[in-house]
């Protein structure tokens, strides 16, 4: 590391204009860049009001964005220090990978809670210390999926996880494809059924939940409340990491 004021340690002290300081951070092994990143984004954003200003107006998303990425940076210091995410993920053939992309997602997409929260959930179940041999790849593919759906699919998907807990769809009933429809949209709240239908088939083109049955596509398999394996994966995930951090926010 140069003199003070030369090549930098942390993100916090990069701007978007500091090349030399970027140059020199990107110089480090992975791992270290990891941890400069961390840090930085745990601490504060770099970018001042006037820099903000300047980024093609779009203030409110420039804001969200330093929020997530802020928020992203002390939730994953958290874990890291709880042992929750292995100490040498960077290592790992996904780990630095789905960091940069879990970066990017952020600064691209100025995402709301729901979708952050998603593609947290994923990133953590990439990297995490309990994750078993094998599941990297899974859950490296389930974080893919998660950048691609929006937060009105991942309600979706949520209410169909809790009618999947709660046991529902045991009746003739729930065969029926407009039941399922009808039910989802009343747990929403706004018994459009259209837009259900919408974030339906984005889902099952996904292969989160089962498609429909019969030649006029009025049926559905009522197992699971319609979530496929890859669907309850998906959802557990989350799940587990709500569980996980909600200790975090508590302390706050």
């Amino acid at each position: 590391m140069g003199k003070k004021g030369e090549g930098v340690a942390t993100i916090k002290s990069i701007t978007i204009r500091n090349a030399r300081g970027l140059n020199a951070l990107l110089e480090r092994p992975k791992k270290k860049i990891a941890e400069a990143i961390v840090s930085g984004l745990a601490g504060a954003i770099s970018l001042g009001r006037g820099e903000l200003v300047l980024m093609s107006g779009r203030i409110a998303q420039a804001v969200i964005r330093g929020n997530f990425l802020q928020q992203a940076g002390i939730e994953i210091k958290y874990l890291i220090e709880k042992g929750k995410i292995k100490d040498n993920y960077t290592e790992t053939k996904y780990g630095f990978q789905s960091l940069a992309e879990l970066l990017r997602f952020i600064d691209e997409e100025a995402p709301d809670e729901d979708r952050f929260l998603a593609i947290q959930a994923m990133f953590f179940a990439i990297n995490s210390t309990d994750a078993k041999t094998g599941e990297e790849i899974l859950n490296y593919q389930l974080f893919q999926l998660a950048k691609r759906l929006t937060s009105s699919q991942l309600l979706v998907l949520r209410i169909s996880y809790d009618f999947f807990k709660s046991h529902l769809f045991h009746s003739p009933a729930g065969t029926s494809a407009d039941y399922w429809l009808r039910l989802v949209a009343s747990k929403i709240g706004h018994d459009v059924l259209t837009i259900i239908a919408q974030d339906e088939s984005a889902l099952m083109d996904k292969g989160l939940i089962s498609g429909r049955l019969y030649s006029d596509r009025s049926g559905i398999m009522p197992q699971n409340a319609r979530l496929t394996d890859l669907g309850i994966k998906f959802c557990e995930n989350i799940e587990k990491y709500q569980a996980i951090i909600k200790d975090l926010y508590k302390s706050q």
